[in-house]
């Protein structure tokens, strides 16, 4: 083989690794967003014992907390990808609103 076919190989081999390497999920961030997950479901309990939320709030909000548990562990079996993660991210958001708004609504009932 000449110099150059080496050469056009080794490149061709070098943008097969960097396409390959690209198409793969980055894993992200994955510790913080069960943190994440972990200090909303702890609000959610803090809020449950000191009765700033009803027993059937609370029992709403920790069916949606098993379901992101559910989500992040399904996702995360490979490495969380950016987009994975934003997913999450936004949806431990949504939760905590709606913890927020549960416990300012005064009613203390689910609705």
């Amino acid at each position: 083989m000449t110099r150059s076919v080496l050469l056009a190989a080794a490149l061709a081999a070098g943008l097969t690794m960097s396409v390959a390497a690209e198409a793969k999920p980055t894993p992200v961030r994955s510790g913080e967003v069960w943190h994440d997950i972990v200090q909303l479901e702890n609000d959610v309990n803090r809020a449950d014992a000191r009765d700033t939320i009803s027993e059937r709030e609370a029992a709403g909000l920790r069916k949606e907390m098993r379901e992101l548990k559910a989500l992040y562990r399904r996702y995360n079996a490979n490495g969380l990808s950016p987009a994975e993660a934003s997913t999450i991210e936004r949806r431990i958001e949504k939760l905590r609103h709606r913890l927020r708004n549960e416990r300012h609504d005064r009613d203390h009932h689910r609705g």
